[in-house]
């Protein structure tokens, strides 16, 4: 018995690291494009 919940454990536990880094990735990829569009309507009010 003591096994399963064990594996049940560590399966959640992983679940909740792959959601965690998901949103970390979501997180850096939403900057990264706030950045590019930034960076794109600066570069058009030089010009």
């Amino acid at each position: 018995m003591k096994d399963m919940f064990k594996e049940d454990n560590s399966k959640s536990q992983i679940m909740e690291e792959r959601e965690s880094i998901r949103g970390k990735l979501i997180y850096y990829q939403e900057l990264i494009y706030q950045n590019e569009k930034r960076e794109k309507e600066e570069g058009e009010l030089e010009i």
